[in-house]
This record gives C-alpha cells, structure tokens and sequence, in this order.
C-alpha cells in the first residue's frame, strides 16, 4: 500500500525463486493497480484465473479483481460480464465442495502426506481440515454469498459495480500476506458425529440450525432429518405409516425450503414462529391418532367425544390449506400479510389444542376402570 514499487521488486523475486506463484502474481497484480497501471495488473489476473484450482484463495481473488481493473480501463460491459463468470465460478466452487463432502474417494486423502498432495484436492483439504470448527470452511462459504450479493446488484444498475469495487479493495487491505493452514487427520465420520452431538446436546436445536443456515452442505441435511425423526419418534403411535411419516416430512420440507432461501436473514424471527407452528401441528396430529386409538378401545364408543375430535380434525385440514397460502406468501415475499396469517394460524392452533386437551381428560376419565362396575369402564 505504502511503496507498492518496492513491493513489485520483491514479489518478481518471490515469483521467480518460490512455489508460491499464484499468491505472488496477484500481489504483482495488485501492486500495479496501486500504480495505476490496470493494463499490467490486468495482464497478471488473467494469468490467475486461467489456472485450473477453483478452490485456491488467490485464483478465487482473482476471479474478482479483473473484473475491478476492467472497470478502472473503462470497460463497464466487460466488467459486468466478469463479475457474472465469477459468480459462475463460484457456483462451480460450491459444488466441488459439496461433491467432494458427498464422495468416498476424498476419504482416502484424509491420510494421505500433504505433500504429494496438489492442485484442488489440495485446495479442499486445506478449506476442510483447518481446524475441527470448520471455521475456514464457514469463511469460503459466506464469501462466496458476498460475490453473489455483488453480482445481484452488478445486475441491477452498472454504477454499483463501485461497491464491489470498494469491497474488494477493503477485502485487500485487510488481507494477510501469508496465511498458515494447520492441517490435521480429521475423518469426515468424526466431523459429521460431532455435529450431530451439538444437536442433541443443544436445548434449542433451531439456534444450531440457524449457525448452520449458510451451509449448503449434508451436514445441514442431517440435521434437520435428525430434527424431524426426534419429532415424529416423540409423537407417532407404534405402528404408524410409511404415508403419514411422508406427509409430515413433506410439509415441514417445503417450509424449511422457503425459509432458508426466499427470507432475508434479517427476518428470523418470524421464521422461528413459523417452525414452531409446523411442530405445533405435527404434534397435534399426532395426538388426534392417539386419542382415535383410545377412543376405538372403549366399548361402548364415546359418540360426543368422536364427534368433538373429528370437528377439531377437520379444524387442522383447514389449516393445512393456510400453509398453501403461506408458502406462495413467502415465495412473493408478501412478509407483513404473512406475518398477520402465521398470527391467526397460532391463535386457531392454540384453540385447538385446548380442545384437544379437553377431550384427552374426558378419554382418560372414561378409558379408567369403574370401581363399581369392574367388568367395564365407565359409559
């Protein structure tokens, strides 16, 4: 920043005489831009970003400041279609990831000498094996959200190209020269264990859940299938249906769906008061088969109990057309409507759920043996 002349010399050197090549040549890069010299900075990244290792930080880097100095040459069009590759090469980047996470071969490289290890398998493990946090993987993953936020507002209007302009530069200057990766033997079993302990041992899993939000990775998968089988375990009958577990799964799936993608992160408090209300319901249906079952035990059957549980059913079906709504809501993000339906579907739900526990009392009352009638239960 200070002598960026001085800094050339050096790093030509570094270039020259040092493996670390890439990282030498978008410093290079960047030293010319301090000069004002784009064409030659411009000549560097483009060196960058022909190279084959997505996963790499300084190729990543790059991806983003040719574009920068496309935009220093004047060439507005230009660099509106490099933020666009860049976000193309992002996206590709993500999903090396996720296959990587998702693929038996990368096991085997877990043991294997970083040193006959190179190109993006090297690049992978470095992001993957930082330390047993994931805290290098969270960081790649929430900088790849900031090239897409980037890209959305290059798309919008060409002047905001400034703001990613800016944003990279600050991203530079904050950049440490030289960055040490520990590398440790860690197995994606154990990874993937420990994971699922902090759910169980969390008392509130959505707040997991919400740490894990920006990971488009199967540990998020996991969790939140780990979340719906504790559910559906906690509240189905022995002997439930395969279709019943489906549609539980279903519903709950299509709201997670839109609540991760369609919301903005700032807005988690509603999409707390949503979740709780698909459990509320879950849970609610699951009581309703419950009382079904104790009801069909009694002999005689308890007509106004069967009629009053078969009104509250139909209640929830009523409800579940709300979902419908809420969903195509969510998709059009229509938040203040949304909003006051997710209020009138926690008051109907609480209603119903005292209904419903009026009617668990009278079952248990009527389902308990008759002390003077011990051949059968009370009528």
């Amino acid at each position: 920043n200070d002598k960026p002349k001085v800094a050339q010399q050096y790093l030509t050197h570094v270039r020259q005489n040092s493996p670390t090549t890439w990282e030498a040549a978008l410093l290079l890069g960047w030293a010319y831009a301090k000069q004002s010299d784009y064409q030659s900075a411009a000549r560097f990244w483009s060196y960058l970003v022909e190279q084959n290792d997505p996963l790499h930080p300084a190729i990543q880097e790059a991806w983003l400041a040719l574009p920068y100095a496309q935009q220093q040459l004047g060439d507005l069009a230009g660099a509106l279609a490099g933020y666009q590759k860049a976000q193309e090469r992002a996206q590709y980047a993500q999903h090396i990831l996720k296959s990587a996470l998702q693929s038996r071969q990368w096991l085997a490289a877990w043991n294997a000498p970083t040193t006959k290890i190179k190109g993006p398998t090297a690049s992978l493990l470095q992001y993957l094996a930082t330390d047993p946090e994931l805290a290098q993987l969270l960081k790649q993953w929430e900088q790849l959200a900031m090239w897409r936020h980037a890209l959305h507002h290059a798309k919008q209007k060409i002047p905001v190209l400034q703001w990613a302009v800016s944003a990279n530069e600050t991203r530079f200057q904050t950049h440490k020269t030289k960055v040490t990766h520990r590398l440790a033997e860690i197995p994606l079993e154990t990874i993937t264990r420990s994971v699922t302990k902090l759910v169980e041992a969390n008392q509130r899993p959505y707040q997991v859940w919400c740490d894990l939000r920006r990971i488009d990775t199967p540990w998020q998968t996991a969790c939140l299938r780990l979340k719906r089988a504790e559910t559906l375990l906690a509240s189905l009958p022995n002997g439930d249906t395969e279709k019943y577990r489906r549609r539980l799964n279903h519903i709950r799936g299509v709201l997670y769906w839109h609540i991760a993608r369609t919301r903005p992160i700032d807005q988690w408090t509603n999409q707390k008061a949503i979740i709780q209300l698909v459990r509320a319901h879950d849970e609610l249906k699951a009581r309703y088969r419950r009382l079904q079952e104790i009801a069909t035990k009694n002999r005689p059957p308890i007509e106004p109990v069967l009629a009053r549980l078969e009104e509250l059913m139909q209640r929830t079906q009523h409800l579940e057309k709300h979902y419908q709504t809420l969903e195509a809501m969510l998709s059009h993000k229509i938040y203040a409507r949304a909003d006051q339906l997710t209020e009138t579907m926690r008051i109907a739900l609480a209603d119903i759920e005292r209904q419903a526990q009026l009617a668990i009392a009278r079952l248990q009352y009527a389902s308990t043996p008759d002390m003077d009638n011990p051949e059968g239960v009370r009528q």
